[in-house]
């Protein structure tokens, strides 16, 4: 049982620094979780953890759960589609001030949308309301300029991973 007892603790020495160091990443949706991966593969000590589960659709009507809340309580970046995607949004402002949000839409050109959604992304341009698509990862070269926008928004919240992203 000392044995035991004493192997327990080197072990918990060993791999507390690393424990304490670990930090997560939040997505909002699994394209920009699959991005996230994708930039943070092969660093130690990253986790990358998905809000809305991947078969969820659409983000505009999704309401942040309780889970949603604990997880986003634990994370040092939330990485967010943004271009009007996430409705629930001034939620996690109010709930979590401090928290980097980053959002991968920045900069990005957005098309009018002619679909029927009803969709919270709208702009006053000329007197006339219109409405944008959010769904702008379909498109390759938005995807590009997201990817680039999340890499520099996770170089600036994670500033001791920045030479590994």
């Amino acid at each position: 049982m000392k044995k035991l007892t004493a192997l327990l603790m080197t072990l918990l020495l060993f791999f507390s620094p690393a424990l304490a160091c670990a930090e997560t990443v939040v997505t909002s949706f699994y394209p920009i979780y699959l991005f996230a991966l994708n930039l943070l593969e092969g660093i130690e000590g990253v986790e990358v953890a998905n809000m809305a589960e991947p078969g969820t659709g659409c983000l505009h009507d999704y309401q942040l759960q309780t889970g949603d809340m604990k997880l986003l309580a634990r994370a040092d970046a939330f990485l967010i589609n943004g271009a009007g995607m996430e409705g629930y949004l001034s939620g996690v402002f109010d709930a979590f001030p401090a928290l980097p949000v980053v959002d991968a839409s920045a900069g990005v050109t957005l098309l009018e949308d002619c679909s029927d959604h009803d969709h919270d992304d709208h702009d006053e341009h000329d007197g006339h309301e219109h409405a944008f698509n959010a769904h702008i990862w379909l498109d390759a070269g938005h995807a590009v300029q997201m990817v680039n926008n999340l890499a520099e928004g996770l170089m600036n919240a994670l500033p001791a991973r920045s030479e590994a992203i």
